[in-house]
């Protein structure tokens, strides 16, 4: 199974993921150490868009635990798991993380993420 790790987010630029019909099976995120805030990860059944044009397909939240009082020493890791045969993209994916759900703009210290996929066969 492929797997797909982006690391860094520049604002409007969008990472392919897969540039083929695929299932995504899971995603991984891993905040960076300096979020204190919420970010949204974005995913787009579809090839060649563009994060402040295109409604996105799906959006998933990746809130940082050193929001709210106690929390500055915890780390989450953000594990989203589809069952079976996992989230169809007909077209390819296309992934972005913004800063709120609709903008273009990334966050300055964005998260790891790995997005575990398989083609259509």
């Amino acid at each position: 199974m492929p797997i797909s790790r982006i690391t860094t987010w520049a604002d409007g630029t969008i990472q392919t993921v897969a540039g083929v019909a695929c299932y995504v099976k899971s995603i991984i995120a891993y905040p960076g150490r300096a979020r204190t805030d919420i970010s949204y990860l974005r995913l787009w059944n579809a090839l060649g868009t563009t994060p402040e044009t295109t409604a996105a397909d799906m959006v998933l939240p990746l809130r940082d635990p050193a929001v709210g009082a106690g929390a500055a020493a915890t780390r989450f890791v953000h594990k989203f798991i589809f069952p079976n045969a996992g989230v169809q993209f007909d077209t390819g994916c296309l992934i972005f993380v913004a800063e709120t759900t609709g903008s273009a703009v990334a966050p300055a210290t964005g998260p790891t993420v790995e997005v575990h996929w398989a083609p259509i066969q």
